[in-house]
């Protein structure tokens, strides 16, 4: 049996912690969670705390990182597998040990080329025809391990970093979908090493792109407009005798 730790967050985590969760198969046991206990982050929800209350799984809180219960529940739970999804920490190499790095992450993006963050506004910025969504082992060092799987789709005219990341959720479920068929029929899972170096892009990796230089240039307003059209985030600007104005694409309206 897998006797699985979860740890994952946001909405692709939810659903992917719910189909886990119920699967109908004795292959599988969600051992415990890792997820936000509270309401009151961008995306509204703590859906894996109220399922693991709901069902009487061992929880523990994201909000403050704390290595030694996790480790403390794997050797509790006698749990063997790890599965990440857009979750915030980076595992250490003392709780990879434990399940001997059986671990998996389904990361937003493409590696190596997307490693970190904000990858749906930098893949607008970057003008890419194509998003990827990555399924791969967790390693030592953050979004390097092998690929297991990967699932791409086109980026068009009209997507915003909203559209692309409501598509890259879709993706990383199927990714999610396709880990659970292989495990469960003893498909033997790739190792794809990662060639090159690739980008880290930090969290703050945005925060200074947000403003259109040129309100005149058209191809920069749009580009920026949908590169930062995202809920709960600042929207693309520009600034007139030292105001802000927002833009906002047609395609959000």
């Amino acid at each position: 049996m897998h006797r699985i730790l979860f740890m994952g967050q946001k909405k692709i985590g939810e659903k992917c912690f719910d189909i886990l969760n119920n699967a109908d198969d004795d292959l599988f046991k969600v051992c415990a969670a890792v997820s936000n206990e509270s309401k009151d982050v961008w995306w509204e929800s703590n859906q894996i705390f109220k399922q693991t209350n709901f069902d009487d799984i061992p929880f523990i809180d994201n909000g403050k990182r704390n290595n030694l219960i996790v480790q403390e529940m794997i050797d509790e739970q006698d749990i063997n597998m790890i599965i990440c999804v857009q979750h915030p920490w980076i595992i250490p190499s003392c709780i990879l040990e434990m399940v001997d790095y059986n671990a998996f992450n389904i990361h937003n993006a493409k590696l190596p080329d997307y490693k970190g963050h904000n990858a749906c506004n930098h893949a607008i910025l970057n003008g890419d025809k194509t998003f990827t969504c990555t399924l791969h082992w967790i390693a030592d060092e953050v979004d390097t391990g092998d690929i297991v799987l990967e699932e791409s789709f086109n980026i068009e005219k009209h997507d915003t970093a909203t559209s692309i990341y409501g598509k890259a959720t879709y993706a990383g479920v199927a990714l999610f979908y396709q880990l659970l068929i292989d495990l469960k029929y003893k498909i033997p899972l790739s190792k794809i090493k990662i060639k090159g170096e690739g980008r880290f892009y930090p969290r703050n990796s945005i925060d200074d792109l947000r403003e259109i230089e040129n309100i005149n240039d058209p191809a920069e307003v749009d580009v920026k407009a949908r590169a930062f059209c995202f809920p709960y985030f600042e929207k693309a600007y520009y600034i007139l005798d030292n105001k802000k104005y927002y833009i906002i694409p047609e395609e959000a309206l």
